[in-house]
């Protein structure tokens, strides 16, 4: 089944939304990231038909070589993150990188050979940058893609979230994830249970699949 442009960008937005090496932050630097990591995304994954393992392998090398989990979950469980003991910060962390893993990797069937993404501009916001860009296959397909790009404290620039079509990848995750802790009287413990349950289960469609 081919993914949709928007679930193509999605996955795209999970491999690249991590770390560069440490360096202060400018506007063209925030544009450069993006750029870069938007290239190697689409390098990895445009044109080639792929089993969800090779999917999530690629999807893994590409972690291993931007990502900062420990930064990203802190990003996504907002204030809940301060409530949380070291060892269960590491279990998130851990289960974050595993869920982003199976959920999109799992996805991947074909991303289209033409897919192409043009990084146009890039202006402040806060303490961020927002950098602007159009996705798509050809000149009449293409849709606004924004990415927001800020630093770890201690100044790694990162790609903090991303926007297709208005919908923010981490921003949709940090309220479901918050929804979920606020369900469970603002303890981790239920968000843990649920992740696993969620890896579980992909895992478990993911072997079916393959064993088709």
């Amino acid at each position: 089944m081919q993914i949709s442009k928007r679930m193509a960008m999605f996955v795209i937005a999970a491999m690249v939304a991590f770390t560069s090496e440490a360096r202060a932050l400018d506007v063209v630097e925030a544009r450069d990231l993006v750029a870069n990591a938007a290239r190697d995304a689409v390098d990895a994954f445009a044109g080639q038909k792929l089993s969800p393992a090779e999917a999530q392998l690629k999807l893994q090398s590409l972690l291993d070589k931007y990502s900062d989990m420990r930064f990203q979950s802190q990003q996504v469980l907002g204030r809940f993150w301060k409530t949380t003991s070291a060892d269960q910060q590491r279990e998130f962390s851990s289960l974050l990188t595993r869920f982003i893993i199976v959920a999109y990797g799992s996805m991947i069937d074909e991303v289209p050979a033409t897919l192409e993404i043009q990084v146009a501009t890039a202006e402040p916001q806060d303490k961020s940058f927002v950098v602007h860009s159009l996705a798509g296959t050809s000149r009449q397909d293409m849709m606004p893609v924004d990415w927001v790009v800020t630093t770890t404290p201690d100044g790694r620039p990162v790609i903090a979230d991303i926007s297709v079509e208005g919908v923010g990848l981490f921003r949709t995750r940090q309220e479901e994830f918050g929804s979920i802790i606020r369900s469970t009287g603002g303890h981790l413990d239920g968000l843990v249970a649920t992740l696993r349950s969620k890896i579980n289960l992909l895992t478990g469609a993911g072997q079916a699949v393959a064993a088709r």
